[in-house]
């Protein structure tokens, strides 16, 4: 890719982040979820860098959403762009339900990679005292199920993300994250990540860095 592809990519991300933020917080058609960019260095010395989007409009009864997770990856000693990758879910709601039809759509330096439809539930997280989510997706090729539940404890908190892709013909894939938080104050927090293909954490990937709430 060219600087000036990787400049707007990286502008793209960067206000995704930033447009959430400045949203009217008191104004009752915008809800802000958790809105946050993260900037961690892994284990082999790339540096990553991943916005965090998170945003629902109320009109009347119709809640329309947008959750994003785009996330820009820089090699050792390098200043241009190695990857961009992205998990977009755009969700539909109807009055207070926790189940809601929801599309997910993946994304890379080419544009959109992979989109699959069904739903999104936060009943489960929510029943076991944390936050979270439960996709389940689809399209012609295969089918995706993701599940995400996060945990506070004073200023600790704990992330686990779960995605199994299942083709109707090929392997299955399994993917893993862990991600706990300390929180600084200030809208700061230290993390650090697992991220493993599988379920061999001894070839997995381990991340360490910030990360700053809007």
């Amino acid at each position: 890719m060219g600087k000036i592809t990787n400049a707007l990519l990286a502008s793209l991300l960067a206000g995704s982040v930033n447009v959430a933020a400045q949203a009217p917080a008191q104004s009752k058609p915008v809800e802000l979820g958790y809105n946050a960019l993260e900037a961690l260095e892994t284990t082999s010395g790339d540096a990553r860098v991943r916005g965090l989007t998170n945003v629902d409009f109320s009109l009347g009864k119709i809640k329309p959403g947008f959750h994003g997770l785009n996330e820009l990856t820089f090699k050792q000693g390098e200043r241009t762009l190695d990857t961009y990758s992205g998990r977009n879910v755009l969700t539909l709601g109807i009055g207070d339900s926790k189940i809601v039809p929801a599309a997910v759509l993946k994304t890379d330096k080419t544009g959109i990679s992979d989109a699959k439809y069904g739903i999104r539930n936060t009943t489960l997280p929510e029943a076991l005292g944390g936050y979270g989510f439960l996709d389940i997706v689809f399209n012609k090729d295969g089918a995706n199920a993701t599940a995400f539940y996060g945990k506070e404890a004073g200023r600790f908190s704990i992330e686990v993300l779960e995605s199994l892709e299942t083709p109707y013909k090929g392997r299955r894939a399994f993917y893993s994250e862990i991600q706990p938080y300390l929180k600084l104050g200030r809208g700061y927090s230290l993390t650090a990540r697992a991220e493993v293909d599988g379920k061999d954490f001894r070839k997995g990937r381990y991340l360490f860095g910030g990360v700053k709430k809007f």
